[in-house]
């Protein structure tokens, strides 16, 4: 890569307002880092709405994995891994374009190489991150039940952790894919509006016609989520927001070392204080 920036040969970055690479990278405020194609327009939306008309504030996506998986979602139409493979990633820089990103970077790797914890793409990463240095880097949540997901998450703490100084960085968050955040107590969950611009939130989820023609219906499912977050997040007033994204503060385990397994547990044993409090006040 140009710029100093090195990643593998495969990566493919793309610049959809055609600035320098230096530039689209330094401006970012916002980092996603997804494991695949279409992950950061489904977990991310609030920020990327945020981004999408301000001049201080810049959204970057990183996608992991090649999205050689899909072709199983894709029998029917006969295409390969390698044709689906192509079929993704443009359809990943579309979605960038409509978002108007300021940078896409698409890292090639195979989901087992990302499961298998291969230290190419911690260095990747921390080379982007380091070129970056967002104000917030938003990431899938440890609770996902899609292990290419949790293993992006643990990736991108790897990445942060290799870095010393990150006096930029303002919060480490995991949000919502294959798993929604609707358990956490609510002093844990971290809710983001996500009701601006609807028109573009339908276009950056219909942009994957891959999946949707394949028989996955995001674009009913995500913005159904959204909807169900914000009606269902407050019994006793009336709804504050249209659309929300829910999200954990993964803060701690990149600045003071907490461990994933240690994270994860006090959240989960949180959920389970709360249940079974609210039924012996009760009985």
């Amino acid at each position: 890569m140009t710029d100093g920036l090195k990643l593998n040969q495969i990566s493919d970055l793309y610049i959809p307002d055609g600035s320098d690479i230096k530039n689209a990278l330094q401006r970012t405020t916002v980092l996603c880092i997804a494991a695949h194609q279409d992950d950061a327009e489904i977990m991310a939306y609030h920020a990327i709405q945020e981004c999408y008309h301000s001049k201080n504030k810049f959204f970057t996506s990183i996608i992991i994995t090649d999205g050689a998986g899909s072709e199983k979602i894709n029998e029917s139409r006969r295409y390969s891994a390698e044709e689906i493979k192509k079929i993704r990633l443009n359809e990943q820089k579309r979605a960038a374009k409509v978002g108007k990103y300021s940078a896409q970077i698409q890292m090639g790797y195979s989901s087992g190489e990302l499961r298998g914890n291969d230290k190419r793409i911690i260095d990747d990463l921390t080379n982007i991150i380091i070129a970056c240095k967002p104000e917030y880097i938003f990431t899938h949540n440890l609770a996902d039940k899609h292990p290419t997901h949790v293993a992006a998450a643990l990736r991108a703490m790897d990445a942060l952790k290799a870095i010393e100084d990150k006096t930029w960085l303002k919060a480490f968050v995991g949000l919502e894919v294959w798993r929604g955040l609707d358990w956490l107590s609510d002093d844990d969950k971290l809710i983001f509006d996500a009701s601006q611009n609807q028109r573009l939130a339908r276009s950056l989820i219909r942009t994957f016609k891959s999946q949707i023609k394949g028989g996955k219906r995001y674009d009913d499912a995500v913005l159904g989520r959204r909807r169900a977050n914000a009606v269902f997040y407050r019994a006793d007033k009336a709804d504050e927001m249209k659309y929300a994204t829910y999200g954990m503060d993964m803060s701690e385990i990149v600045f003071n070392g907490k461990s994933p397994e240690e994270y994860i547990s006090e959240h989960i044993n949180g959920f389970k204080k709360d249940i079974i409090n609210n039924i012996e006040q009760l009985k």
